[in-house]
């Protein structure tokens, strides 16, 4: 809007953008000449620069009486505020728009119908919304379209949106349309309070915020200062601007006579993001000795990752910084632990997110009778354990069970056990108390008022008390219940209101959780982090600019944009597009950086990192940057030339290279260190500079970089240490293993030291459980768990048909009924494993269940050879020899114990032997059971009957059963002994594989197995552990295609192992006396490991 002739009372000044404060401070003093309390009110483009300027011009002249500095949208709602308190009409809320446009997207038509619920479809139509609120012109009519399809739907969409929350919300381009027709038609119009208005640096205006600066002066005393870059293509959006609205406004242009020296320019290269951060950080601590955090800046283009590294690394460094938060509300512990309890209603209380609830959150909960907290490990473990996936009744049922469970194990002396009952049984109540409280979200009143209000009390009561929040996290927590409430709102309005899903409200609550809070620091109290477009109008004596790769430096995103132009282009006409709106802003994206540029005082640097945060592809430095670099140089600089100059800068003062985190360290020695782990990392490469051992400075007692040289220098080492195994001077160790050997002990956790020591340090000596997977990621059940099912049936199968008085004589087959019996049985233990273990209904589950059918099939058939060849006369099934838990009846036929006198020290050995059969010559044939693989047991028997200690248990168990008290009194029994692979994929195979290869059970095999079982009981009590990679066959420890090999192949404990183990094993076999015990088992003095 033009009038004939210029207004008098408005002015447009154009100065440069260095000189922008200095005009601005006499524009203000010059309004205040006659009186200086005239209120002024100047428009700056963000609250940080106009929070700067206070700061700034405060201090100089007569200082700034009754000056306040708002953004556009605060002015628009201030001349606003009386309509819009009259009207009851409110500026748009994200979670509102959200909320009520996911609901019309629900009900959409084709082409959207099959993606209707899908999260991009609902960021599409937001983006295009805002697209078309930005246009002059937002009329929308069906005709207009023809027979379009996807365009007349967008159409319906977007004006029922409009037409629901019209009467109650407006947009932000709304509000200055308001603007415009207030000013227009009320002529009595004055607001006193805003006196003189000063728009300072006006940029990337909207048609309707220059339709709103065009019409103001006819109501108010209006100036414009107008920053130029002198770059022809920068200020080219600014020319414009100045163009469009000169007719109302008399053009001034400033010029302040001050010298100005140009800044320094510096360009540097990190190898990537993080040590680009670095490096600045330590230039920062550098120049800080001598000038305030405040006169630093650093700007990217793009805030992933730039932001959170630059905020985690300041924050490490204790370095105050101020910008925009990268900390959104559903990352504080309150916003968590708010999205975890409605995730947990939401998806019928899946386990993952029960268990994230209690582990990450701060909500309150009972203690231990012991006075400990549960640890969540503990809680997590049990979970696991008790195989839960899913569904109130999921939890209450495999809960119930573990502890049944549980109870069996559990003795008075037992706290291990005890504690995992109590956990479990506090993990039960609390997750049925929760059920009961949250069961009325499903129940309950179906509106948006109603969620949000058991939401707030659910939340209140099981978040810890107010108190012991962090006040962060209590600012937090008092946003989110505002915003909460607020969707309240949605009650009102038609269409929205009506069968309110807890998904929606769900979902509404996501929305506010994914929103970030405005900002974090106090500005002029530190280092300024931002977006290059928020430092616009901000003055810095240094100022970096990182992140200035082709890719990211502007910032070209038409992500999705393809569809919005062509729909656009069918609403509006062809002149639509959205690479010319990208073109726009990156001319505005440029003049935001020259005027940074010129807005440093002292210093500016440059940088980009060669390589992404998880990318190997090299990337290549911004046209923006080349341009200062070619200016550096004398001479056009080209991408390639200047990779080619990070081949040696020695000689290019204006640029530095940093390809290592040690050039950090370097630089950090002369000017001072980011963090304590920095500082110790800087001194020790200081000494060893000069030859001084590390663990003679005093600074370095207790640091973890002493530790960790220690360990490295350890372990490169052919000394056997604490590091790699021994711990035998460790004080704690003699009570440790005093109690493991007072009590029975079994086959299997001799064998473990054999196999290798270091896993049995984990497991007996530290009690590190082993490692169980996330059942939800489990889709058939284990081969442990398989094998301990297919036990469980045929110890069954026989104590039936054994108390009945049906086993067959050994010249007789298993009968049809005898299969009909074991095939009853196997069923019966089927729908048991289906209770407790993780066997989810599927074909998996399906098929697993006919293998082992097939395989018991087989077996019948299999024993009925076995039987015939042995002569079978009877059988016993599962024989202990004393007890195994506290929960064994008495009733029980034990035999004895197996005491073994080890050269003047007895230690007690137990066990349950699979299957004794007795024949009438008084033999007995002791059969062990296995499910899985023989491969393994093969490669053990090349070496000597015990697997060089690892296969003890068909020898223990013939010592255990020839001097069982049951048959002393009978003629001496004869034993041998086999294990039997009982499945058809290895054949029913025995090893031996004929069970009388093995000898019978003499003294010199007495002899023999106790002199294996003294070298097992010494080692461990001589605290020798080391990490054993090498299996029978000689293969050692390596990782193919992400498969561990050798001996570590299916350990539970792979990830607390040192990955060079290997290489450690081989140079500890140097150490003979001090594993002479274990070598000798080996029947080795050196095995071959490659390098």
């Amino acid at each position: 809007m033009k009038n004939t002739s210029l207004i008098s009372h408005a002015f447009l000044y154009e100065s440069t953008n260095r000189d922008s404060p200095r005009v601005l401070l006499r524009l203000i003093e010059k309004s205040k000449v006659e009186d200086q309390l005239k209120p002024v009110t100047v428009i700056v483009p963000s609250r940080y620069c106009g929070l700067m300027l206070q700061r700034e011009l405060g201090h100089v002249g007569s200082g700034l009486i009754n000056v306040r500095f708002i953004q556009i949208s605060e002015l628009a709602k201030l001349i606003l505020k009386s309509d819009l308190m009259i009207q009851e009409i409110f500026p748009f809320k994200r979670s509102v728009e959200r909320a009520v446009l996911r609901k019309l997207l629900l009900s959409t038509n084709d082409p959207f119908r099959l993606f209707k619920e899908h999260p991009s479809l609902l960021d599409f139509f937001s983006r295009l919304f805002g697209k078309i609120n930005l246009l002059p012109s937002k009329g929308f009519s069906k005709h207009r379209f023809g027979e379009s399809q996807k365009i007349r739907e967008i159409v319906d969409i977007y004006n029922e949106f409009h037409r629901i929350v019209g009467s109650k919300y407006f947009s932000s381009e709304d509000l200055y349309e308001k603007v415009c027709t207030k000013v227009i038609e009320s002529p009595d119009l004055r607001i006193n309070s805003v006196g003189k208005l000063i728009f300072y640096l006006p940029s990337n205006l909207s048609v309707a915020q220059v339709k709103m600066v065009d019409a103001l002066p006819m109501k108010f005393e209006t100036e414009i200062l107008v920053g130029l870059t002198g770059d022809v293509n920068a200020d080219t959006r600014q020319k414009e601007f100045i163009k469009r609205i000169s007719g109302n406004y008399q053009l001034v242009k400033q010029k302040i006579d001050v010298d100005h020296t140009n800044s320094q320019k510096k360009v540097f290269v990190a190898s990537d993001p993080r040590l680009e951060a670095k490096w600045v950080i330590s230039d920062i601590l550098m120049k800080s000795e001598n000038n305030p955090f405040r006169s630093f800046a650093i700007f990217y283009s793009k805030t992933d990752p730039y932001q959170k590294i630059f905020h985690q690394e300041m924050s490490i460094s204790g370095i105050p910084f101020v910008g925009p938060s990268s900390k959104k509300f559903g990352d504080f512990a309150v916003g968590n632990a708010l999205r975890s309890m409605l995730k947990i209603i939401s998806s019928d209380y899946d386990r993952k997110f029960v268990m994230g609830w209690l582990s990450n959150c701060p909500v309150s909960f009972p203690k231990l009778s012991k006075g400990n907290e549960y640890e969540h490990s503990l809680l997590n473990r049990i979970s696991k354990e008790a195989g839960i996936l899913r569904g109130f009744n999921n939890w209450e049922n495999r809960l119930t069970q573990f502890i049944e469970r549980e109870s069996l194990k559990y003795s008075t002396d037992d706290f291990t056990h005890g504690r995992q009952i109590e956990a479990a049984k506090f993990l039960r109540s609390s997750i049925a108390k929760f059920y009961y409280k949250s069961i009325i979200f499903n129940n309950g009143d179906n509106t948006w008022s109603g969620f949000a209000e058991l939401t707030v009390d659910l939340l209140k009561e099981y978040l810890v008390s107010e108190k012991e929040l962090p006040d962060d996290e209590l600012n937090a927590l008092t946003t989110i219940f505002t915003k909460i409430n607020e969707l309240a709102e949605l009650d009102a309005l038609e269409n929205v209101s009506k069968d309110v899903s807890f998904l929606e409200f769900v979902n509404a609550i996501d929305d506010i959780l994914s929103e970030s809070i405005s900002r974090v620091g106090l500005t002029g109290h530190g280092v300024f982090i931002s977006d290059q477009k928020l430092g616009l109008g901000m003055q810095f004596d240094y100022v970096y600019f990182v992140g200035m790769t082709q890719s990211d430096f502007p910032v070209n995103d038409l992500q999705d944009e393809a569809l919005i132009d062509e729909i656009m282009n069918d609403a509006f006409g062809n002149g639509f597009s959205s690479e010319e709106s990208n073109s726009e802003d990156n001319l505005y994206q440029l003049y935001v950086f020259k005027s940074l540029v010129n807005s440093a005082k002292r210093e500016c640097s440059f940088s980009f990192p060669l390589y992404g945060v998880d990318s190997q592809q090299t990337d290549y430095p911004s046209d923006w940057l080349l341009e200062y670099v070619s200016g550096l140089a004398g001479e056009k600089i080209y991408a390639s030339k200047f990779i080619s100059l990070l081949d040696d800068t020695s000689d290019v003062e204006w640029l530095t290279y940093i390809s290592s985190f040690e050039q950090i360290l370097a630089m950090q020695e002369r000017h001072g260190v980011i963090d304590l782990s920095d500082y110790d990392l800087t001194l020790t490469m200081e000494l060893l500079k000069k030859d001084i051992p590390i663990n003679e400075h005093k600074l370095l007692a207790g640091s973890h970089i002493l530790s960790a040289a220690e360990m490295i220098s350890a372990r490169r080492s052919k000394i056997f240490s604490e590091w790699d195994g021994d711990v035998s001077n460790s004080p704690d160790l003699v009570g440790v293993i005093e109690k493991i050997f007072s009590n029975p002990i079994s086959a299997t956790s001799l064998e473990e030291w054999a196999e290798c020591p270091y896993r049995f340090f984990l497991h007996y000596i530290l009690g590190i459980r082993q490692k169980i997977d996330d059942p939800s990621e489990i889709f058939q059940i284990s081969p442990q768990d398989s094998g301990s099912l297919i036990h469980q049936i045929l110890e069954d199968f026989f104590e039936q048909v054994i108390t009945k008085g049906e086993f067959p004589a050994s010249n007789e087959t298993w009968s049809k009924k005898h299969y009909e019996i074991l095939y009853s049985i196997a069923d019966e233990n089927f729908s048991k494993a289906e209770n407790y273990l993780i066997t989810a209904d599927n074909a998996l589950w399906r098929h697993k269940k006919n293998q082992i059918l097939t395989d018991l099939k087989s077996f019948l058939i299999e024993d009925d050879q076995l039987r015939l060849d042995f002569g079978t006369r009877h059988t016993l099934i599962e024989q202990r020899f004393g007890k195994q838990n506290h929960s064994d009846p008495d009733e029980l036929d034990y035999w004895p114990y197996l005491e073994m006198d080890l050269g003047g020290q007895k230690i007690i050995i137990r066990g349950t032997i699979d299957r004794v059969d007795f024949n009438d010559k008084n033999e007995g044939l002791i059969i062990d059971y296995k499910t899985g693989r023989s491969d393994a047991f093969a490669n053990a028997f090349k070496k000597d009957d015990f697997g060089e200690g690892t296969k003890l248990q068909l020898p223990l168990y013939s010592i255990a059963a020839s001097q069982a008290k049951s048959y002393s009194e009978q003629k001496k029994n004869s034993f041998f002994a086999a294990y039997w692979f009982i499945s058809e994929s290895e054949n029913f195979k025995r090893l031996p594989q004929y069970w009388r290869d093995l000898n019978r059970i003499d003294q010199t095999d007495i002899i023999k197995t106790s002199n294996v079982v003294q070298k097992i009981v010494r080692g461990v009590k001589s605290g020798i552990f080391p990490a054993n990679p090498v299996t029978h066959d000689g293969n050692t420890f390596q990782e193919i295609h992400g498969f561990n090999q050798g001996n570590c192949r299916n350990c539970d404990f792979i990830e607390l192992c040192p990955m060079d183990r290997s290489k450690i094993y081989k140079n500890r076999q140097a150490q003979y006396d001090r594993l002479k015990d274990y070598l000798s088992l080996k029947n080795l003095t050196e095995v071959d490991v490659d390098e």
